[in-house]
């Protein structure tokens, strides 16, 4: 191949530029990245030689992504401005939504999610002045997740529900599916357990039409987790093992840890407590083998609550401060505040009321910055205790 572009009587520069854009997109699906970086690199040098700025933008913006998924977000971010620069120029509209809906992930990859916001924003003025549909939907769902994360559910609920309408009027059945998942997921996390079942049951309806098994599976485990949610733990077991054997069928490493986490929490909920022990350790071992810092947090927290609940505290404390490390790593606000609230608990069992009074107010302030009032209130109410000095040490 490689020799093959470097004849110059077989191809002009046009044609070589385009082969090894097309050899670099080969490397980058392989995951060879630095083999893509030098073929988009080379491209880019012919790009501009021949003064193509459509091309150039192009190129800039394949390099952006290579980076992206180097981790180097920062590096990426200066090749998609430079694409956004390029192709308001010229002008290339295609280049100007796809450069900025890469900086709006890329920000939110960063967790500036204020920035992506920012971008986003851009992005759908520009789609509906263009009427471009799909890519508006795009951008609504994106400033959806944005805002979720931010703890702005309300916000984030108006944004994917605009995302449901057009995907249903473009007939876009994927879209569908993941609007009605992210709705789900943001009712979940509002305690509005109906409606999230209701949400994620019109997802897993649209993946098995598809015939999606990866999507199917990931829709039976969010239904578990809301049964376990709603107190009904025989059917979220139910989920979960359908969940479990197809994430086991499709070798889903990440989602046979979830689900496994998914069993030993609907387990612990039954108040069988060495089987949950027992697939909490189980999903805890996946999670660390593929790295996935958030998975270890849960299947940590998870044990804690186990322990907790046999009335061990201090291993629960050892579990939960783990839990509150890893939290404050990814800035993972909602992480920060259940672990603080969970050693509150706990040092408040062992009738530690400096320690526990602290954790509680620190649970305070983070369930305050995501706008869970009802986790405020909790607080408020441990708090109130030892304003009323209801916890007394006892002989």
């Amino acid at each position: 191949m490689d020799k093959q572009i470097e004849n110059p009587q077989e191809k002009n520069s046009q044609q070589k530029a385009i082969l090894l854009t097309k050899l670099g997109n080969s490397y980058l699906l392989k995951g060879e990245y630095q083999k893509a970086m030098e073929y988009h690199l080379n491209s880019l040098d012919i790009k501009r030689e021949l003064g193509n700025l459509k091309g150039e933008a192009i190129s800039l913006a394949n390099l952006g992504i290579v980076y992206k998924y180097l981790g180097d977000y920062q590096t990426a971010i200066k090749y998609y401005l430079e694409v956004l620069t390029i192709s308001r120029k010229i002008p290339f509209h295609q280049g100007e939504i796809i450069s900025l809906g890469n900086l709006g992930n890329a920000y939110l990859s960063l967790k500036n999610y204020q920035k992506a916001i920012e971008y986003y924003q851009q992005l759908l003025i520009i789609t509906i002045k263009r009427g471009n549909l799909q890519a508006e939907a795009i951008a609504l769902c994106n400033l959806g997740v944005a805002f979720h994360c931010l703890g702005e559910y309300q916000k984030a609920i108006q944004y994917y529900q605009e995302d449901l309408n057009i995907c249903r009027k473009i007939e876009n059945s994927r879209g569908v599916a993941m609007a009605s998942r992210n709705l789900g997921v943001t009712y979940h996390s509002l305690g509005e357990y109906q409606k999230a079942i209701q949400y994620y049951q019109e997802d897993l309806d649209i993946c098995r039409q598809m015939e999606n098994h990866q999507r199917e599976a990931t829709a039976l485990g969010n239904l578990g987790v809301v049964y376990n949610s709603v107190g009904d733990y025989h059917k979220a077991i139910e989920y979960h093992l359908q969940s479990l054997e197809i994430k086991k069928k499709i070798g889903c490493r990440q989602g046979e840890a979830s689900s496994l986490g998914g069993l030993g929490n609907a387990y612990y909920s039954l108040g069988k407590f060495q089987k949950a022990i027992e697939y909490h350790l189980q999903s805890l071992e996946i999670k660390k083998e593929i790295s996935c810092r958030l998975g270890v947090a849960a299947s940590l927290g998870g044990l804690g609550n186990v322990y907790y609940s046999l009335g061990k505290f201090h291993k629960a404390i050892q579990f939960y401060q783990q839990v509150f490390e890893i939290s404050i790593e990814i800035q993972y606000p909602l992480g920060i505040a259940t672990s603080c609230f969970n050693l509150g608990n706990s040092f408040e069992k062992l009738n530690c009321q400096s320690q526990a009074k602290k954790f509680f107010l620190q649970a305070r302030k983070f369930y305050r910055k995501i706008n869970l009032d009802k986790k405020v209130e909790n607080c408020d109410s441990k708090i109130g205790k030892f304003r009323e000095g209801k916890h007394l040490n006892t002989k």
